[in-house]
């Protein structure tokens, strides 16, 4: 019985003696990653090693990958702070890690250090929606219409009706985009945190690096333009609320109609503002016209190739701090083939953008023994 004592206390030493602290970041929207000491209590003059294991779990791969280390006063560290991970990118559910060689220096009192690390990465989102166009006199049920996004750090999903009946100029689809993890932006000049305001203030960030709109080309669509840099918002004044039969005329979708005592009502579903054009939106009860300056827009600029329509944005047109969400719009013709026909067209979009996260600070105590 004694001689198992003597092997459990030794195995209870060997333990303590590889003892690896850690702290994490990431919402597994995209990266994660762990940051950990080989100890957290060495002596003076003791060599330990950091370790940042890194974590793809989202639906991309990641680039231009580094990590940085971080509140590193006092400590020797070995070779620079920032590096960049071994391989070119991290392909989604991979892991890469890198890792710092610090001496510790000669102290002749109990000293505590955190470090921290932030991690930096190009990713990408990607997400599509079905819209249905038919013709003025399509009358059956509409198909289902599928819409999925990728996992990742910045959400995305499109506002787009359902159906698109008839011949329409300048119909239009939405993307609302934003940040649904727990890290921050990146631009040229800098990071951006959550919290700092100044830098948007004065214009210096720009999340995203590109932001793509694909629209096939189809039978349906014949055309599509860049982003109107305005909008009919509010809530329109239902059909039945209205009691004058002009303003009734003039609501788009509203009817007024005599019954057999001569009495007049307004009826109908008065349409939604956002899917009103400029002379629609200014005689709709309810609704009103504004700006771009006004709106959270992004300017795209359209192309038309063999067989889709690529829409993309640049970095000076996307804004995005916080966790606010940010909306982009592009317009397009709808064309039927004839007044019965039917087509289901998907909308895809991609997001590029850099983004950062940061871990915890690490507790590193040097305790002298005197």
């Amino acid at each position: 019985m004694k001689k198992v004592t003597i092997l459990l206390v030794a195995l209870m030493i060997f333990l303590a003696g590889c003892t690896s602290t850690g702290t994490s970041a990431g919402t597994g929207n995209g990266l994660t990653f762990e940051l950990s000491s080989d100890t957290d209590d060495p002596q003076p003059k003791d060599t330990i090693t950091l370790t940042a294991i890194i974590s793809n779990l989202g639906e991309a791969d990641a680039t231009q990958i580094y990590v940085e280390l971080l509140s590193t006063v006092g400590l020797d560290l070995e070779g620079q702070t920032r590096k960049q991970v071994q391989t070119e990118s991290v392909r989604r559910g991979d892991t890469d890690e890198v890792s710092w060689n610090i001496n510790i220096p000669d102290v002749q009192m109990e000293t505590s250090y955190s470090p921290f690390a932030r991690l930096c990465y190009v990713y990408e989102t990607i997400g599509y929606q079905d819209v249905f166009v038919t013709g003025s006199k399509w009358k059956e049920t509409i198909p289902k219409l599928n819409s999925d996004v990728s996992a990742a750090p910045l959400d995305m999903n499109f506002e787009a009706k359902e159906q698109y009946k008839g011949e329409k100029q300048n119909t239009y689809a939405k993307i609302n985009v934003f940040n649904k993890g727990d890290g921050s932006v990146f631009n040229n000049t800098g990071i951006i945190t959550l919290n700092n305001l100044a830098s948007y203030e004065n214009g210096q960030i720009g999340v995203l690096t590109e932001m793509k709109i694909i629209v096939p080309k189809s039978e349906g669509l014949i055309g599509i333009t860049d982003s109107n840099p305005s909008s009919c918002l509010g809530t329109p004044t239902p059909c039945f609320n209205i009691i004058d039969s002009s303003v009734c005329n003039n609501q788009v979708e509203c009817d007024w109609e005599y019954g057999a005592d001569n009495a007049g009502v307004c009826s109908g579903t008065a349409r939604n503002c956002v899917f009103l054009q400029d002379a629609e939106c200014t005689s709709q009860e309810g609704c009103e016209w504004k700006y771009s300056s006004e709106l959270d827009s992004g300017s795209f600029t359209c192309q038309e190739d063999s067989d889709q329509f690529t829409c993309s944005a640049t970095q000076d047109n996307l804004k995005l701090i916080n966790k606010e969400e940010k909306s982009f719009r592009i317009l397009f013709d709808t064309h039927p083939a004839s007044e019965t026909s039917q087509q289901t067209v998907r909308l895809t979009s991609t997001a590029t953008y850099r983004y950062c996260i940061e871990s915890g600070p690490l507790s590193i105590t040097v305790s002298p023994d005197i």
